[in-house]
């Protein structure tokens, strides 16, 4: 006959994950863990809904690392940011002239940041048009990062300034109809 073992079950805990403090460290959930220390450098995804409160932001997705325990509560860090397939869908439908730009750039505290671009327009770009359009994107990027630190880029607000103040420094070569930041991710 085979032999049965005996095994132990250990009693898991609940751990409150709070916010980074771009998102002024609010709770955002609870989850079960054996001990603090195995949460960990674990990964949480959340909607831009749980961390801003505004429906507006539902289609934004982040990637927290728990970074720290502290008690019952487990405190985080933004790893990677993205917007939802299906809304990238929905809003590309109408325009013609889609295309991808992805630009790697220095923060202000010494981390590498990626940023993704997805470029809409009407109209399609000449090849000319467009290497200058990516070319003046690629030192707009750069200089942006450079004079930010790596977690505030992920603020809701930092992310859209961005992309409005791209559109409007890229109208002296050609005018984009809109561009998204959807994908941003900091590497260590």
């Amino acid at each position: 006959m085979a032999e049965t073992k005996a095994v132990a079950k250990v009693k898991k805990r609940w751990f409150t994950i709070l916010a980074p403090e771009v998102f002024n460290k609010k709770e955002l959930a609870d989850m079960p863990a054996i001990s603090a220390e195995s949460t960990v450098k674990k990964l949480v995804d959340v909607t831009g809904q749980m961390l801003t409160g505004l429906a507006r932001d539902l289609n934004r997705k982040y990637k927290l690392q728990i970074v720290e325990a502290v008690g019952d509560k487990v405190r985080t860090e933004p790893q990677s940011y993205y917007l939802s397939e299906s809304f990238l869908q929905r809003t590309a439908r109408r325009y013609k002239d889609r295309f991808i730009f992805v630009v790697k750039g220095a923060t202000k505290d010494n981390k590498t940041a990626i940023i993704k671009l997805f470029y809409l327009n009407l109209k399609r770009l000449h090849h000319s048009e467009r290497g200058a359009v990516l070319a003046k994107t690629k030192d707009f990027i750069v200089k942006e990062i450079k004079e930010t630190d790596a977690y505030k880029l992920f603020d809701p607000n930092i992310i859209d300034k961005i992309t409005t103040d791209l559109r409007k420094d890229l109208s002296d070569v050609y005018t984009v109809d809109k561009i998204l930041l959807t994908k941003l991710s900091i590497l260590k």
